[in-house]
């Protein structure tokens, strides 16, 4: 994964960042914000016509602090990816938590290809990661939660690289 400070409106996946009770500073939400890419790119059906897109695509904010990251997580949870309009929630979601960090993954579809996302939160930042079909079908819920552990044990800063 590649990961690079968010500049202007370029933006993959889920709006991060839809827990208000996290630190405000000056009228803003106090945080960094960073966008992340697969180094492999898939081809997907996108409204008739065919588009390149990374397999995996994320997006983080960096706060000072995140009191309780469960309960962020399902904030995050039911304010963006249980409301989003264009998406279909397919089964149930399930939620793992570490000693350090909540995460709830969720299969669902877009426009007409299945993928798995995962929104997560630690003690200093929360994330959304979108997992697109490798193969045409959802990507399984358990290889979405390791594969976000791994992103978030990267230590997430501008520039990482892990794959």
């Amino acid at each position: 994964m590649t990961c690079d400070r968010k500049r202007g409106s370029v933006r993959y996946g889920l709006n991060a960042h839809k827990d208000e009770s996290l630190p405000e500073h000056g009228g803003e939400k106090d945080s960094e914000d960073y966008v992340c890419y697969g180094p492999d790119r898939i081809s997907l059906a996108v409204g008739g016509r065919t588009v390149t897109a990374p397999h995996i695509a994320a997006e983080y904010d960096l706060y000072g602090a995140v009191p309780d990251p469960l309960k962020t997580v399902k904030t995050v949870y039911s304010k963006s990816l249980a409301e989003d309009d264009e998406r279909t929630l397919v089964g149930e979601a399930e939620t793992v938590t570490t000693t350090t960090a909540a995460i709830t993954c969720q299969k669902n579809v877009f426009e007409t290809f299945p993928m798995t996302t995962c929104l997560w939160a630690n003690h200093g930042a929360v994330g959304a990661v979108d997992f697109y079909p490798p193969a045409g079908r959802h990507p399984e819920i358990a290889e979405a939660v390791a594969r976000t552990k791994e992103l978030i044990a990267t230590g997430l800063v501008e520039g990482s690289v892990n794959s």
